[in-house]
């Protein structure tokens, strides 16, 4: 599959508003984000330009706030919403363009045999459409609940030891690999990304993060409901969806390093009740600079 970027129309952080007359202490902020495009996907016998909202970041309209306890301690809360500048929603399932039509088949002819004998070309092609169609049927739609505050939800105490987060967040895998991937989390600059696996957002979580002397340290547990299993549960949260990760990141004005990992139990749509045996990632990175030059 390619993309080509014909054209950005709009993209660019912008604070809405602020509270006027707030105390001293504490502030609460709007803010938000419009990205917008023309995209070029050519497939093999199929093309299609169209306009595409969220192509380098996606859009969103958020509000955060802060209040100073005193002592070292504040209170925050965020809720973000997501926005497809499309078409107004806040529901991303545009069809998705695959070698001849908007079926979920990826891998195109002429790529997918990898120099297998002509014999076996057929069951590799099988193979990788299958696993291709399972993928899509699972992720081709973006808050698919239509949450919304889809993007993040959740409130936090800031302590002399440390934070502590609850709701709907970030997980400590994806944070890692948005920090150390030198196109963040934009999809139209990499391939890999259309698909990736990674859990970015679980639900019903709670995060503990600390920063001493350049590290930072993020522990997270979700008591059910993660993203990628909310639209298909037909039970209340049980174990059979828990989801925890962690990261450890260490940084310097040149160099950085980070490693995060993701473990959460699917619930699939053929079985709304059935847990797998769960799914784990692991990933790292880091960056360099050298000048005004920047290495991942």
């Amino acid at each position: 599959m390619r993309k080509t970027i014909l054209a950005m129309a709009l993209a660019g952080a912008f604070p809405l508003a602020h509270a006027q007359g707030a105390p001293a202490t504490g502030s609460i902020e709007m803010y938000g984000l419009v990205d917008i495009g023309i995209e070029r996907v050519d497939v093999g016998s199929t093309s299609s330009t169209r306009l595409q909202s969220g192509l380098s970041a996606g859009s969103r309209w958020g509000v955060r706030g802060r209040e100073n306890l005193g002592g070292g301690y504040q209170a925050i809360f965020t809720l973000e919403s997501r926005i497809e500048v499309d078409n107004g929603s806040m529901i991303n399932n545009g069809a998705t363009y695959f070698c001849g039509g908007t079926a979920a088949a990826p891998v195109c002819p002429g790529v997918r045999s990898f120099g297998l004998p002509p014999a076996l070309a057929p069951t590799a092609d099988a193979v990788l459409n299958s696993l291709s169609s399972d993928l899509l049927t699972r992720f081709a739609t973006v808050n698919s609940a239509n949450a919304l505050f889809d993007r993040q939800a959740f409130a936090g105490l800031i302590t002399p030891f440390g934070a502590v987060l609850a709701g709907r967040q970030y997980t400590p895998g994806y944070e890692v690999m948005n920090k150390f991937n030198s196109f963040a989390d934009a999809t139209a600059g990499q391939f890999g990304q259309e698909f990736s696996t990674l859990t970015i957002r679980a639900n019903n979580a709670v995060q503990y993060r600390a920063e001493l002397k350049g590290f930072t340290l993020s522990l997270m547990y979700g008591f059910g409901g993660t993203e990628l299993a909310r639209s298909e549960r037909s039970d209340d949260p049980t174990k059979g969806d828990d989801f925890y990760g962690a990261n450890l990141q260490y940084a310097t004005d040149r160099f950085s390093v980070g490693v995060g990992y993701n473990h959460n139990y699917v619930i699939t749509r053929a079985e709304p009740t059935k847990a797998n045996t769960g799914m784990e990632t692991l990933n790292a990175g880091a960056t360099l600079t050298l000048g005004s030059a920047r290495l991942f």
